[in-house]
């Protein structure tokens, strides 16, 4: 039963970065529009691509919408050096389908992971005895996963565009999302930059919150009598 107890409570440890981290992409990047116009601005989109940053935090709006499942259709027109199309072309399209349908199985995934640290919390803590085990085994399993996500952000790091050109292979069964920068617009207002400061945006908020899981962890586990 021990053993049992063990692997449930390092399966709730990797829960919890699970949740931590797609929450943090969610809030931080997802319903952060200031986010992107400081991206923008940075990487002097509107001066490269000829469209205002108004029309710019238009796109985005509708993109994220779109994203998150708030609408069901996704296009707009906007001013492009003076001239007035639609932003997005069929191949970005259909690209932002599978985008969307990845960001729609990550909040399943992240709800899933809730429901399983809720159960384990019942199931596992309902005795006293339960508690102090589960907070010991979390608080020693958080780390591991949290020294496995940094040797990743290193890997990541040392080579960005390897890494991002890997996930679009790992996440996506197309070719979709090869886009032409001199057709498309969308890989021209969110270059390879914007992923690299989204990735890192993402890796310190996330670090940041589960380094204060831990720590409360470990005050659990104290106030609970743990060593």
């Amino acid at each position: 039963m021990n053993a049992v107890r063990t692997i449930v409570g390092i399966m709730m440890a990797a829960a919890l970065a699970i949740v931590v981290i797609l929450t943090v992409t969610d809030v931080k990047v997802l319903h952060d529009y200031g986010f992107f116009a400081e991206e923008y601005e940075k990487n002097k989109v509107p001066e490269s691509t000829g469209i205002s940053l108004d029309d710019l935090m238009l796109v985005t709006r509708q993109l994220l919408h779109y994203m998150t499942g708030q609408q069901d259709e996704l296009q707009i027109s906007v001013t492009v050096q003076g001239q007035q199309r639609p932003f997005f072309s069929e191949r970005e399209l259909s690209h932002m389908v599978d985008v969307r349908n990845l960001t729609l199985l990550g909040r399943q995934v992240r709800n899933g992971c809730v429901i399983f640290l809720a159960a384990g919390a019942v199931i596992l803590g309902w005795k006293e005895e339960g508690r102090r085990r589960l907070c010991r085994v979390m608080a020693v399993a958080l780390p591991l996963v949290l020294a496995i996500g940094a040797l990743l952000a290193y890997g990541v790091s040392r080579d960005f565009t390897a890494a991002f050109l890997r996930f679009h292979e790992i996440f996506f069964t197309n070719d979709l999302w090869l886009l032409d920068p001199s057709v498309d617009l969308l890989v021209n207002i969110v270059p390879e930059a914007f992923f690299a400061d989204t990735a890192l945006r993402i890796g310190i908020n996330s670090a940041v919150a589960l380094a204060v899981c831990f720590g409360l962890l470990l005050w659990g586990g104290r106030k609970r009598g743990m060593r």
